[in-house]
């Protein structure tokens, strides 16, 4: 990840090695681009393409105060979903190692595979 890269080099360098132009380039600019995109899109959305779209004013005016709270709700729950996805697919791995694995040995894994061409009728 770009921004955990930056500031591990940032770390390691150390105040006296400190590269200005490394850290603008690689951690200031990035950071500042990100937050200004996530401020800006919502706000075109909302006040430029919203009111072409959405006839009634009041809508519009309720579409403009609550975009900031749903894309924040919206992050949340994707960022949440994802860490449970990974939870759950570690939960996963983890009950086969305990079910299948002896040591390093595989153990009682009959992987059957459905066959791909349908029987025939006899």
């Amino acid at each position: 990840w770009w921004l955990k890269t930056a500031i591990e080099q940032l770390y390691q360098d150390g105040i006296r090695n400190l590269n200005l132009a490394r850290v603008i380039k690689n951690l200031v600019v990035p950071s500042v681009m990100t937050l200004g995109l996530s401020l800006s899109i919502p706000y075109l959305i909302s006040h430029g393409v919203a009111p072409y779209i959405i006839s009634s004013p009041s809508l519009v005016i309720t579409f403009q105060r609550r975009i900031y709270p749903l894309l924040l709700l919206l992050t949340g729950l994707s960022f949440f979903f994802t860490v449970q996805a990974r939870q759950f697919r570690k939960l996963i791995e983890h009950i086969k190692n305990d079910r299948y694995l002896v040591g390093r040995r595989l153990v009682n894994y009959n992987h059957v595979e459905t066959p791909s061409q349908p029987l025939e009728a006899q």
